[in-house]
């Protein structure tokens, strides 16, 4: 049986079929490419899984994933599946919405937002999606003592927190929201509330004083 190759070129040979695809090593990066798609001259790299790359483009990932590489992320990325990661990851950040007035219901897909409140006076009202799904992490950060944080969840679902840094626990009625109130407050007082996959928010994080609404 012959031996078969792939040709090393400074560019891809050949056209995309709808029944074949021009695969090749660039001899300029010594990467193996191709043009998968039926037509067009498009080309994506194939990634060798066992050194560390760089990914600069949007990222979506349904499917679960293992990650045991160094990783440098700069590109925008959504995923569904279950990843374990066991190597170094780099460029994550916090999304953060510096919200000047008005209030702000939050969905899951904002997962992992920090609101800073900066109205100077009045009640700024921050909705929270529902508990049911596991994992949603929030910050609200009091960005102006003037005004006052209200935090709502979802229709007979509870917010656990505690009056102050190491004070007692107030876990508030089903519906019933946490205020951090201008009587009280201080510029960066924050809370970051996470939910349990059922009815519930828990505090993993807090400084000030926040009351049942």
């Amino acid at each position: 049986m012959p031996t078969r190759m792939l040709r090393r070129n400074a560019t891809i040979l050949g056209a995309a079929y709808a029944d074949r695809a021009p695969i090749y090593v660039d001899a300029d990066d010594n990467k193996v490419k191709a043009i998968v798609a039926g037509t067009g001259t498009t080309e994506v790299e194939l990634v060798d899984t066992s050194a560390a790359f760089t990914l600069t483009g949007v990222i979506t990932s349904a499917q679960a994933n293992v990650h045991t590489g160094a990783e440098t992320h700069s590109g925008v990325e959504t995923h569904s599946g279950a990843e374990t990661h066991t190597g170094l990851e780099t460029g994550f950040r916090s999304d953060v919405n510096v919200l000047a007035s008005g209030d702000l219901t939050l969905t899951a897909a904002m997962s992992d937002l920090v609101v800073v409140a900066t109205a100077a006076t009045g009640t700024q009202t921050l909705t929270l999606p529902s508990a049911a799904t596991e994992g949603l992490v929030y910050t609200a950060v009091c960005g102006n003592a003037g005004g006052e944080i209200l935090i709502t969840p979802a229709a007979s679902q509870t917010i656990s927190c505690m009056a102050s840094v190491g004070g007692a626990n107030v876990t508030t009625a089903g519906g019933t929201g946490i205020k951090n109130t201008a009587a009280t407050n201080i510029k960066n007082d924050l809370i970051t509330l996470i939910s349990d996959g059922t009815t519930s928010w828990y505090t993993i994080a807090q400084s000030g004083i926040w009351a049942s609404q």
